[in-house]
This record gives structure tokens, C-alpha cells and sequence, in this order.
């Protein structure tokens, strides 16, 4: 940073700025006091870069997290019983949902899942059971395996599929064969057929053909049913029919639209990370201590410069005005200098990071605002930080300062 300094600091020498000489004086006390100025940049810069690095993240994360939920959910409405926690679906409906579900004139289209846990190589692993709709395709993205033909394969019984997560933590790809142990046939195979985006669990999720499941295991249950409405349907008439059967059956359920889960899901991300106000915080507090220490510092070495050039007539008012402008030039730089290192760290978070704690990968997002809050948090703080110090030198006694050495 010291290095990046001088040829920064030389190239704002340059520029001419009103008819005064406070600019080149502001510009060239931040350089001969590059000592302690340099410390201040780089303790700014750094923690700055912080804020930067996981803004990007945070914003490449809802990027991809609302693409997905767009993609995911392919349904229109959608009928889940309670689970065993608010996020988990993994309770067991009615078995007359399907068959009331398809005589509801509307209705295109249904699918059904079964949520629940499965041993996979001694480990659990969330297993969602599968009967697709003819819609049920559109709510894969296939990193690995060419989409049409896993699909058909899928549909057949013949292939499961894996989630990104699960693939990374078990070291899994396509071809790779998934061996469970099922009610009835005791250790079964099914090859992997394809790998696909999922943020629904950090963990992992396997999706079980329910054709190839009943073959195997002595579970009828369902937890969920998609139903994707026709065109010209009322989707306000079909809730009110879905509601009114629910009253009627034993089991407590959930009904709920598209346009819901995707508003809610995204309510629950936003508020998880609510906590990086806090870092911004603490990048404050960082930066402010380090340009005030740096400050102070220059204050001590340079009383008998700032005592000579109020001898010479420059106002208490100009005093403090040039501090503050060398303060202002301290934060610009180590907010244009945090720019740079929070890109390289939100690469390692999103490269690293995430892939070896979560195995999710994310679509990048650079928002703007990001940018402009490291620029303002920058300003704000070291000129927060130069306050006390320009009020100081102002009121500096000159004879004093011009009599120390």
C-alpha cells in the first residue's frame, strides 16, 4: 500500500483544484507523513474490504438463491403437510389429496414428493420421492448430464439425481451408483443419472424416481403435491376448493402459492444477514482508530509546521479545513484501495468458502451499491476520525509550538 501511495499521492499533486495552495498542501502532508498516513490507509483499506467482500457475496448468493427459487418452483400452488421443523415438509398428507387435486377443473398438471431421511453409506442424507408432473422438468438445472436424457431416464426409474451439495460432501458424479437399504429387497443401486442446483439443504439432497421407490419400499405416503394450473384458470377459485377440502381431512397442511414461498424464502435470507450491519460497524470502529491514532501521531511531529503556517497568517477555520482535507484524501484512497482487495476476498468466499463448507456454487453479482457504501464508510470514517485532531491543531498556541523542537 505505501508503494501504491506515492505514485497515488504524486498523481493528486497534479491536479490543480481552485486558485489555492490548500490542495498541494493537503496532498504533500499526507505524503511527507507517509510513515503513520500509510498505516491509516491500510488498516481502512482492509477492514473496508471486508464490507466489500462479503456485500459481493451476500448479493452473488440472492442473485443465484432467486433464480433458483424462479426455476425451483415450477408449480403454481402448492399442498405440504406440517413437517418436523417450520423449514422441513416432511409430514404425510391425506391420501386422498391426488386424486381431489385432479378432478379440480383447472388443474394442468400435478406432481407429488415424499420427504424424508435415508441412510447413505452410514450417513443420512434428505431423500425427496418424486412423482413428476409433466412441469416437474423445468425445476432442474443440470450442471452435469445433458438435461433431456436424464430426465427421460428419470421419469423411467432408471437414474436418481443428486444435488450439487451432496455431490461435492460425498465425492460423487454421474455414473457414480447410490446403494440404500430398502424395506424389501435389503441393499439396492440406482447409477446417478445427474447433478443439479439446489440451496435447499447445505448437506445435500437425493431425488428418488417413486416408481423405482415403490418397487422397494412399503412407504405410500406423501408430504407435498405441485399442481400447475391451465391458462385460463382462476388460481383465487382453485385455493378456495384446495381450502375447503382441507378442512375436511384429519391431517393439518399448508396451502400455498408460487409468488408466496419465492416472497417468503427471501424474507428468511435477508433477515440471516442482517448481521453484516454489524460488520460494517466494526469496519467503522477499525478505521477510526486507525486514522485517529495516525492523526494524533502527525499532530505530535508536525506542531512547530502547523504552528509556522498560522504565523503566517492562515485562520484557525483554514487550519482545521486542510486536516480535514488530508483526512478526506486518506479516506479516498483507502476506500478506492478497498475496492480491489474485497473483490479478491469475495472470490475466496465464493470460490472456497462456500465450496468446501456448503458445496454451493453461485452466479456473480456486483452491485452497485456495494461499491458506494465502501466509498461513503470510507469518507465517513476518516473524516470522523480527523474532527478531534483538526479542532487540536486549530486552536494549536503558536508561540509554544514555534519553541519546541
Amino acid at each position: 500500500i505505501p508503494l501504491v501511495l506515492l505514485f497515488a499521492l504524486e498523481a493528486l499533486g497534479r491536479i490543480k483544484i481552485g486558485r489555492g495552495f490548500w490542495w498541494p498542501l493537503a496532498v504533500r502532508g499526507v505524503r511527507s507523513g507517509l510513515s503513520r498516513s500509510s498505516l491509516a490507509v491500510a488498516a481502512l483499506a482492509v477492514a473496508i474490504s471486508a464490507t466489500v467482500g462479503v456485500g459481493i457475496m451476500i448479493g452473488s448468493f440472492r442473485y443465484s438463491v432467486d433464480e433458483w427459487l424462479a426455476l425451483t418452483l415450477a408449480s403454481d400452488l402448492y399442498v405440504s403437510a406440517h413437517g418436523s421443523a417450520p423449514a422441513r415438509a416432511d409430514g404425510t398428507l391425506d391420501p386422498s389429496w391426488p386424486s381431489f387435486v385432479r378432478g379440480i377443473p383447472g388443474v394442468a398438471s400435478l406432481s407429488t414428493g415424499r420427504s424424508l431421511k435415508l441412510d447413505l453409506n452410514n450417513a443420512p442424507v434428505d431423500v425427496m420421492v418424486m412423482a413428476p408432473g409433466r412441469h416437474s422438468a423445468q425445476g432442474f438445472r443440470f450442471l452435469h448430464g445433458e438435461p433431456g436424457r436424464v430426465w427421460a431416464a428419470f421419469e423411467r426409474g432408471e437414474v436418481v439425481l443428486i444435488s450439487e451439495p451432496l455431490a461435492s460432501h460425498r465425492n460423487l458424479q454421474v455414473g457414480d451408483s447410490i446403494e440404500l437399504v430398502s424395506d424389501r429387497n435389503g441393499p439396492v443401486s440406482l447409477p446417478v443419472g445427474g447433478v443439479f442446483r439446489d440451496y435447499s439443504s447445505p448437506q445435500g439432497l437425493l431425488v428418488l424416481p417413486r416408481v423405482w421407490y415403490d418397487q422397494h419400499w412399503e412407504d405410500p405416503g406423501i408430504s407435498a403435491v405441485g399442481i400447475l394450473l391451465a391458462p385460463q384458470a382462476g388460481q383465487e377459485m382453485v385455493l378456495i376448493r384446495l381450502r375447503q377440502w382441507a378442512a375436511k381431512t384429519d391431517h393439518a397442511v399448508i396451502i400455498r402459492s408460487n409468488r408466496e414461498i419465492r416472497e417468503r424464502s427471501l424474507e428468511v435470507f435477508d433477515r440471516t444477514f442482517v448481521i453484516t450491519h454489524v460488520l460494517r460497524l466494526l469496519a467503522i470502529v477499525v478505521a477510526f482508530v486507525g486514522v485517529f491514532s495516525a492523526l494524533m501521531a502527525l499532530l505530535l511531529e508536525s506542531q512547530r509546521e502547523y504552528a509556522i503556517l498560522r504565523s503566517t497568517g492562515v485562520t484557525p477555520g483554514r487550519m482545521a479545513a486542510i486536516i480535514l482535507l488530508k483526512t478526506g484524501i486518506i479516506g479516498l484512497l483507502a476506500g478506492l484501495l478497498s475496492l480491489p482487495l474485497g473483490w479478491l476476498l469475495s472470490e475466496m468466499l465464493i470460490e472456497v468458502i462456500n465450496q468446501r463448507a456448503f458445496g454451493w456454487s453461485m452466479a456473480r453479482s456486483m452491485p452497485a451499491g456495494v461499491f458506494l457504501q465502501a466509498m461513503i464508510l470510507a469518507l465517513g470514517a476518516a473524516l470522523l476520525a480527523g474532527v478531534y485532531p483538526a479542532r487540536r491543531i486549530a486552536g494549536l498556541p503558536i508561540a509554544k509550538a514555534l519553541r519546541e523542537e
